[in-house]
């Protein structure tokens, strides 16, 4: 989509990467608004762009959503970033997933 691509431009380094990602987190929040965008994808998005807390709002939502990206939620490394955080254990485990 060149919208999220214009969004995230070019990554030089971590920091550029990281800003890119919310960028595109953004915009596709934006555009949730309007039409189906899958909160998994925003939450993958804030993930990468390391803000926790918007992550696991969105993986939530991806949650509630009965998402079936949500299946993949403990081998993607996607998640890698969160899996420290007891939300990510309590999420598994309500998707019935193992640790």
């Amino acid at each position: 989509d060149r919208a999220f691509a214009d969004a995230i431009g070019t990554a030089d380094d971590d920091a550029s990467y990281r800003a890119g990602m919310r960028r595109a987190a953004v915009a596709m929040q934006q555009r949730a608004a309007a039409r189906h965008v899958p909160a998994s994808r925003i939450a993958r998005m804030f993930a990468h762009a390391g803000d926790i807390e918007a992550g696991f709002e969105w993986l939530e939502l991806a949650y509630l959503q009965r998402e079936g990206a949500m299946m993949r939620l403990g081998v993607s490394w996607d998640w890698l970033d969160l899996h420290d955080d007891p939300r990510f254990h309590d999420l598994m485990q309500r998707i019935k997933l193992p640790i």
